[in-house]
């Protein structure tokens, strides 16, 4: 009687285990159907300098297969392709999106960038992401002139002393002054900050004319667009 049921038990067990390499076999000829898939070299890495409804590019390949790029962006679902050709002397690709050196338009606001290189062959790169700001007028918006706190115009050297209060952001790069000497002629002063002293002396200035200042603001370390408030008036006593 033992003999029997230890029969059957192996008979069991064989048919088991004939069952799952049928199913073993069945998933394997399913991927050896779809063939196996070739992957290329994805870009090594990217930088990338936002601006003005735009955005520069700098990324490397080093892939010699990598024939050309697709920019992919989200949610615009919008995309842009390149050709390049790899070498070991090209440190860098360079492209634009937005802006008059772009072929394809990017408008304000947060964007995964996705890029992926494909050869001739139309083989293909895992995908490369990066999440993107682009900035336009809702940042400007939001922009606020740095504080003009007292105003002063000495006549004999017509001279104009201004007093300014501290940054308004750490995003603040400086302020822009406008006036006119007393030639009538127009003039333009770019401020970083640390050419803001306090007092600021102007020399040579038509007080009867009108007198601007705006204050700069970058809003990221490598963006490519200085963002500026509206100019506001200097009146002067």
């Amino acid at each position: 009687m033992q003999k029997i049921i230890k029969l059957v038990l192996f008979v069991v067990c064989l048919v088991s285990g004939l069952a799952s390499c049928d199913k073993m076999n069945d998933r394997l000829d399913v991927y050896l159907a779809s063939g196996e898939r070739i992957y290329i070299g994805k870009i090594d890495s990217m930088n990338t300098f936002v601006g003005d409804n735009r955005v520069k590019l700098r990324f490397w390949a080093t892939d010699p297969r990598a024939k050309r790029v697709g920019f992919y962006w989200y949610p615009n679902n919008d995309s842009m392709f390149v050709d390049i050709t790899p070498t070991f002397a090209n440190n860098y690709f360079e492209i634009y999106i937005g802006g008059v050196s772009g072929s394809k338009a990017i408008t304000e606001g947060n964007y995964t960038m996705r890029v992926i290189t494909s050869d001739k062959a139309n083989h293909y790169s895992i995908p490369f992401e990066k999440v993107v700001n682009i900035y336009g007028d809702k940042y400007r918006s939001t922009l606020t002139n740095r504080v003009l706190k007292t105003v002063a115009y000495t006549v004999a050297t017509s001279s104009l002393s201004l007093t300014f209060s501290g940054p308004t952001s750490d995003k603040e790069i400086g302020i822009g002054i406008q006036y006119f000497d007393k030639s009538g002629v127009a003039k333009s002063l770019v401020l970083p900050l640390t050419r803001i002293t306090t007092p600021l002396v102007i020399p040579n200035v038509e007080k009867t004319k009108t007198v601007t200042y705006r204050t700069m603001f970058l809003p990221e370390p490598l963006a490519i667009d200085t963002f500026y408030t509206i100019s506001k008036n200097i009146v002067i006593p």
